[in-house]
């Protein structure tokens, strides 16, 4: 390719004394511009065009470096170089970071995820995201599984014991309730310190009861067991069941205020339990067939029963 010298034009340099490369704008036949860097190397004088001035500025400044230190020119830089560094550049400057900065990003990614690949891990991150649980404090979950039970017809009672059982947990664990683990509520039954065996086993029911909905509402893993089915249930010790004589219940009886003996009684000769003695009304008691008539929700099952008065 022939060069006419008699239309040179626009001279750079980069750089200075033996590290100064000088760029010549020189205008060929065809049309097109071509940049001739020339520099001196040695006693030597060499030369290397390029095409675009953008690549000869940037080869320029490489010689420049290298020269500055002592080190031998070469074709350190190819336009395939270049052309690959352009696109590279484009690349990370198209998600508003320098190409350094996403190098640095991809190496720390890489020694993270080891032998996966980049693409495939965010491939199953990604697939992950749709399985994410909704994030909810146990006071959260507390409020919503005590009014399932008012909306499902629960007893009072029951409502009442489930809203002491939880405000109090949720008081002594205040945190995500997917982020609860079984020593964290062994620890809080095992604070109860006023409480014997069968009350906390209450207390665990109650929790294992409202983790159990918390799964179901897709707020713990549904594949996993809960953190309340894991925890440590307290042995109760068996005892003897006394049985009063007919003299022990005669000495209660006469010593019972007038208020207490209806239950005392239903309780002694009809085998009705406190919580079901405590639901009934007089209208309940059918003197003429000898019964008492406890409606099923009035019952620990819900089942409707008749008790025979003794």
């Amino acid at each position: 390719m022939s060069l006419n010298k008699n239309k040179r034009s626009n001279i750079v340099e980069i750089g200075t004394g033996p590290a100064k490369v000088t760029i010549y704008t020189l205008n060929r036949k065809d049309g097109f511009p071509e940049f001739t860097l020339s520099w001196q190397e040695g006693r030597a004088r060499r030369r290397r065009s390029l095409s675009r001035i953008d690549e000869a500025r940037i080869v320029a400044q490489q010689f420049s470096v290298r020269l500055s230190n002592g080190w031998v020119v070469g074709d350190e830089v190819t336009k395939r170089d270049l052309e690959l560094f352009g696109h590279c550049e484009a690349l990370a400057q198209r998600h508003g970071v320098s190409l350094s900065v996403a190098l640095d990003e991809w190496d720390g990614d890489s020694a993270i995820i080891g032998q996966i690949s980049i693409v495939d891990a965010v491939r199953s991150h990604m697939a992950g995201l749709g399985n994410l649980l909704a994030v909810k404090s146990v006071s959260q979950v507390a409020a919503e599984f005590v009014t399932s039970h008012r909306i499902l017809g629960t007893s009072e009672a029951c409502v009442k014991n489930c809203t002491a059982h939880t405000d109090r947990f949720g008081e002594k664990v205040s945190r995500n309730i997917s982020e609860i683990t079984a020593g964290q509520i062994n620890h809080f039954l095992a604070g109860l310190t006023t409480l014997g065996p069968t009350s906390k086993n209450h207390y665990r029911r109650t929790l294992f009861t409202m983790f159990g909905y918390a799964r179901r509402q897709g707020y713990l893993d549904a594949h996993k067991k809960t953190a309340a089915f894991l925890s440590d249930a307290f042995k109760v010790c068996a005892k003897e069941i006394e049985i009063f004589t007919p003299e022990e219940m005669l000495q209660l009886l006469l010593a019972c205020h007038a208020r207490m003996l209806p239950m005392l009684a239903i309780a002694a000769f009809a085998g009705v339990r406190s919580a079901e003695i405590g639901r009934l009304y007089w209208e309940n008691v059918k003197w003429d067939r000898g019964h008492i008539e406890i409606a099923g929700s009035k019952t620990k099952t819900d089942t409707p029963t008749d008790r025979s008065a003794v």
